[in-house]
């Protein structure tokens, strides 16, 4: 049974100190691991690939579209998302204009993720 490896770059506070509990939840269905930054996302991905990316906002808020497009040109199987604080649909556009898959919140995280994992279908621990 093979989990879905999943990235998160840049996030941090309360958000970041939930994720431990949330992941134990979900079991073997996901393995994840943090990157503060887009230098050692791309140094972490270099070792060991991931089926999901998700970035923090606040990361290509401050500029570092140029870093999701050579993540997307290295990797382009990796589905990339943004992750917002809130869930809100002016966040799609910006995303897609950048080249990500989509948008998910840290407001319905915890749903808005449980229903991502079913688009991995060639994972079958997703569907236990």
């Amino acid at each position: 049974m093979q989990s879905i490896s999943t990235l998160m770059i840049g996030v941090n506070g309360e958000f970041r100190a939930s994720l431990p509990g949330f992941f134990e939840f979900l079991g073997d269905r996901v393995n994840y691991r943090l990157a503060p930054d887009f230098d050692q996302a791309l140094a972490a991905l270099a070792t060991q690939s991931a089926d999901l990316v998700l970035v923090d906002a606040a990361l290509v808020e401050t500029g570092n579209n140029a870093d999701v497009a050579r993540m997307r040109t290295l990797y382009p199987a990796i589905k990339i998302l943004l992750l917002t604080i809130f869930d809100r649909d002016f966040y799609a556009e910006p995303a897609l204009s950048i080249n990500m898959d989509g948008v998910i919140s840290r407001e319905k995280f915890a749903g808005q993720f449980v229903r991502l994992l079913d688009t991995f279908p060639e994972h079958p621990a997703v569907k236990s």
